[in-house]
C-alpha cells in the first residue's frame, strides 16, 4: 500500500482491484503491475485494460511484457478490452507468452481452473506422517521399525503373515491372535491352547497368496484334523513349488463370519505417487489378478 500510494493519484482505489484511473499512461500501469507482483500475499495477477481516451494500450503491453518474465513464476493473465483498438497490444502480450483474453471472467475462470488442478495435484501426492518421537498410547514404534528392518536386512520386500499381524498389533490395531508351529504336533498343540475350531495358513517367506498352493484350511475341529491339515499343506507347497518353500503353519481361532471380507492395501506408483487400494475381499480380487490393465496392489 505504502509503495502504490507512492505514485498513484490519491483517488485510487486503495483496494484490489488496484483501479490505477482513466487517465493511467504506460508507466503508471507498468508500476502498479510490479508492486502487486512483488507483494508476497499475492498468489497470481490479472491485469484489466479498458481503452479510455487517455489510455495507451500498446505502451502498457509492452510494460508487461517487459515486467512478466521477472516475477518469479507467479501465473499472470491479462484482459486487454477492446477489440482492434487494443489488437496491437493484444499481440505484443501474445509474443510475450502472456495469456491475454477479450474479458475478464474469462480470465477469472482459468484462474478457478488453474486453483482446482492444483488442489487436485496437491491431494492426490498428500501422504500422512507420523510425529517423530510422539509414542500414542498403545503404539510401540521402535519395535516396529525393527521388525520391517529385520526383513529388509534378509533381502524382503513382503513380510509373512504372522510378521504383518504382529507389525498391526505394534500399531494398535487388533488382530487375530496367531501363532507359529514348525510340526504338526506343535501345530495340534497351539490349537488346543487357543480352542476350537481351528485355521491353519502356510508360513513361508517366499509364498505371498497361500490359497493359490492348497496352503489354506478352515474350520478344523480337533487335534486329528490339525496334523492332518497340516500334513496336506505341507505336501500342496512341496509338490507345486518345492521343499525350500514351507516353513511350517500359522495356527488362529476360526472367527465367526460377522461381517463383510474387504481387502485393504497400498503401493507407491511411480506415476500417481502413494495409491490405496480399498474394496470387497475374496474372489474379487482373484478376478482382479487375472485381468490385463496392470493393477499392482
Amino acid at each position: 500500500m505504502k509503495e502504490l500510494n507512492g505514485f498513484l493519484p490519491g483517488p485510487w482505489s486503495h483496494g484490489n482491484p488496484v483501479d490505477v484511473l482513466g487517465d493511467a499512461d504506460a508507466a503508471r500501469y507498468g508500476h502498479a503491475f510490479e508492486a502487486a507482483a512483488k507483494d508476497p500475499n499475492s498468489d497470481g495477477i490479472l491485469m484489466i485494460l479498458t481503452p479510455q481516451d487517455m489510455t495507451d494500450a500498446t505502451g502498457s503491453a509492452q510494460q508487461l511484457a517487459l515486467k512478466a518474465s521477472t516475477m518469479g513464476g507467479k501465473p499472470i493473465l491479462t484482459s486487454w478490452m477492446g477489440g482492434e483498438t487494443v489488437e496491437a497490444g493484444r499481440t505484443i502480450l501474445h509474443e510475450a507468452k502472456v495469456p491475454v483474453f477479450n474479458y475478464p471472467d474469462t480470465a477469472a475462470k482459468i484462474f478457478c481452473t488453474m486453483y482446482s488442478y492444483n488442489a487436485n495435484l496437491q491431494s492426490l501426492y498428500e501422504t500422512p506422517r507420523l510425529s517423530i518421537g510422539v509414542h500414542e498410547e498403545g503404539v510401540d514404534l521402535k519395535s516396529a521399525e525393527a521388525l520391517v528392518q529385520n526383513a529388509r536386512a534378509t533381502g524382503r520386500t513382503v513380510l509373512t503373515e504372522e510378521e504383518s499381524k504382529r507389525l498391526l498389533a505394534l500399531y494398535g490395531i487388533p488382530t487375530v491372535e496367531t501363532r507359529l508351529a514348525a510340526t504338526a504336533e506343535d501345530a495340534a498343540r497351539e490349537a488346543e491352547s487357543l480352542g476350537f475350531p481351528i485355521v491353519l495358513k502356510l508360513h513361508s517367506k517366499t509364498i505371498t497368496h497361500k490359497s493359490d498352493v492348497g496352503g489354506v484350511i478352515l474350520n478344523l475341529a480337533d487335534a486329528a484334523s490339525v496334523r492332518r491339515a497340516f500334513e496336506s499343506i505341507r505336501t500342496n507347497v512341496q509338490e507345486l513349488k518345492g521343499s525350500g518353500h514351507f516353513e511350517g503353519v500359522t495356527v488362529q481361532h476360526m472367527i465367526r463370519w460377522e461381517g463383510h471380507e474387504v481387502i485393504l492395501g497400498a503401493s507407491p506408483d511411480p506415476q500417481f505417487g502413494p495409491m490405496l487400494l480399498f474394496g470387497t475381499g475374496g474372489n474379487w480380487w482373484k478376478f482382479i489378478k487375472t485381468k490385463p490393465w496392470g493393477f499392482r496392489p
